[in-house]
């Protein structure tokens, strides 16, 4: 997963969030539509637009390059962006600049919650 700057990250940095999840994420099953070669966007039902590429071992040298290409140009247009990786699909979320000035005190809308998943800010008590 990364965060852009204005994509919710707070200075430009580039930073990954890598981890195993034990559960099946949205991302893993949701229907693509084909945009151009092999590029796909996320369903237009999916309330998140996305460039979607596949990968396996075979072309991920491939992907790479094409992922390096639409980054590239969001970057020139100064477009934010996120980008979650999941089993076998990179996920590239154009995102509108956010004021981070402005720091969320319940949810911050980035890659965890692009790939389905839904934190929650609050405290818990751990039990002993």
């Amino acid at each position: 997963m990364y965060n852009s700057l204005l994509g919710w990250a707070s200075v430009n940095h580039l930073h990954f969030h890598c981890y195993a999840f034990n559960h099946e994420l949205v991302l893993d099953k949701l229907k693509l539509t084909l945009l151009a070669g092999d590029v796909f966007k996320t369903d237009p039902k999916y309330p998140l637009p996305a460039f979607v590429i596949k990968f396996d071992k075979e072309n991920i040298e491939k992907v790479a390059e094409k992922v390096a290409a639409i980054t590239d140009i969001l970057h020139e247009l100064d477009v934010a962006h996120n980008m979650v990786i999941t089993s076998g699909r990179c996920y590239i979320f154009p995102r509108k600049h956010a004021d981070t000035s402005i720091v969320s005190q319940c949810v911050d809308p980035a890659c965890v919650e692009l790939s389905g998943q839904f934190p929650c800010k609050v405290k818990t008590l751990v039990q002993q």
